[in-house]
């Protein structure tokens, strides 16, 4: 009873002074448009009065590399779990989550994250034009705002058919109308955006006459 209530014991208090304490759990980075590659490092500090072991860091997809090899992290050193993610030109944001393994019974795995968004490239105000059917045929506006920060410029508007008239009206500001409101239309404007570098970003204005 005696050693059943120390093993008790024992493990009741173990994680008080056995684990790994990380800095930060999570970090959010917000990056310009040209950029594809985020650089993160987590910081920790083995504070328990014995060594720990790294087993494995798991990460949520393949566009995530980190510095994972076992490594022995002994009573009161500090140390840093680094690595990098990749995203598509195209894409708006990503989550990652690693996952750090260690040889401590008592300590769960260790969750961290990587919160990632892009800077706005432009602001298209609205994305729904919408007549009804019968309606007068008037003209409508929508604009385009690009970001002061934004390396990308407008390289065209494409619009798909001849349903619909498109006009410039100044820089930002563009007019649009069916040619006709006597049956239903679904149409889109595409507005292409590209930078030096020749990526393109492409923004939907949705036409629609029901």
């Amino acid at each position: 009873m005696k050693l059943f209530l120390f093993i008790f014991l024992a493990l009741f208090y173990y994680p008080l002074y056995a684990e790994l304490k990380f800095q930060q759990k999570s970090l959010n980075f917000t990056l310009n448009n040209d950029n594809q590659i985020v650089d993160f490092e987590f910081k920790f500090k083995n504070e328990s009065k014995t060594p720990i072991s790294i087993i494995s860091i798991q990460t949520s997809c393949d566009c995530t590399t980190s510095n994972n090899c076992q490594r022995v992290i002994e009573s009161g050193e500090c140390g840093v779990i680094q690595g990098s993610v990749h995203l598509d030109p195209l894409e708006d944001s990503k989550y990652v989550k690693l996952t750090v393994k260690t040889d401590l019974i008592a300590q769960n795995p260790i969750i961290l994250s990587i919160n990632i968004g892009r800077a706005k490239i432009a602001e298209i105000k609205p994305k729904l034009l919408f007549w009804r059917l019968d309606s007068l045929p008037i003209e409508k506006t929508f604009t385009i705002k690009i970001s002061d920060t934004s390396a990308y410029k407008l390289k065209d508007i494409f619009l798909s058919s001849k349903l619909f008239k498109i006009k410039a009206l100044n820089e930002n500001s563009y007019s649009v109308k069916p040619i006709s409101t006597e049956s239903k239309k679904n149409e889109t404007i595409k507005i292409i955006l590209e930078n030096d570098k020749q990526i393109q970003y492409t923004y939907i204005v949705y036409l629609v006459v029901k």
